[in-house]
């Protein structure tokens, strides 16, 4: 199983998160009485792990890198709280459904021609499934603007929409799924992903193979120690490593 998209996403998703929380806290005081103080704003990127002065994820093991989306609501409604009171969640929620689907518009890999890729995989026996913690509706969006949602086929795409967040990466569910879908054994399924919830999914289900890819969030220390057999530059040296 290849959880090959899931690196993009989080830039897009954070550059539409500060739009509004700076519209939406306007209003606020937003520093609270701690040394130094924190803005709001300071206090929810530093809970869903998107580091602002250098525009990227804090880590393999940030919220952004492998949470869902409603591990981020949870974590910014905690984040909020001093500020928004205890019953803050509705308005978090708000907030969410106002981003829509931010994952329909991502670009595509530069580096990759991800039609290529999943076609010479799915060419030497391979069936390409999509494991994502994004919601389906931008998940599916992404995947049929880079042109690869029909290769792959939407039965073969498990979202955060589709299961209960305790079922969601890294718990064994999802390659338990599609094992069961495809007749298969976790024996014989290989992960590949770019999160310490990608490795621990392989981990968990006992896969035959996980490997860690540095196209994202991880680093190659943390993706061994979270699980990975192997680590890759990215996904298309899969195919190499495989046939080589």
């Amino acid at each position: 199983m290849a959880n090959i998209v899931s690196e993009h996403v989080s830039s897009n998703r954070l550059t539409k998160i500060r739009k509004v929380s700076v519209t939406s806290l306007d209003s606020i005081d937003d520093t609270t009485p701690s040394s130094p103080p924190k803005t709001i704003s300071e206090e929810i990127f530093e809970a869903i792990g998107w580091d602002v002065e250098n525009s990227r994820v804090t880590g393999a093991n940030s919220l952004l890198a492998y949470g869902t989306w409603e591990d981020c609501q949870k974590a910014i409604a905690t984040a909020c709280t001093p500020w928004l009171g205890e019953d803050c969640g509705a308005l978090i929620n708000k907030w969410h459904k106002s981003l829509g689907a931010v994952h329909a518009s991502d670009p595509t890999v530069k580096s990759l021609d991800l039609r290529i890729l999943v076609k010479s995989l799915q060419s030497i026996g391979l069936i390409v499934c999509i494991c994502t913690s994004d919601s389906k509706e931008g998940a599916l969006g992404a995947l049929k603007r880079w042109g690869i949602l029909e290769m792959i086929g939407e039965s073969n795409i498990l979202t955060c929409t589709d299961v209960h967040s305790s079922e969601a990466k890294p718990n064994p569910y999802p390659v338990n799924y599609f094992c069961k879908k495809h007749n298969c054994k976790p024996s014989e399924t290989v992960v590949i992903g770019d999160t310490l919830g990608d490795t621990g999914l392989g981990r968990n289900a006992k896969v035959g193979l996980t490997v860690g890819v540095l196209s994202g969030s991880g680093t190659e220390r943390e993706l061994r120690e979270g699980g990975a057999d192997i680590v890759l530059p990215d996904v298309s040296h899969f195919l190499g490593w495989i046939q080589g």
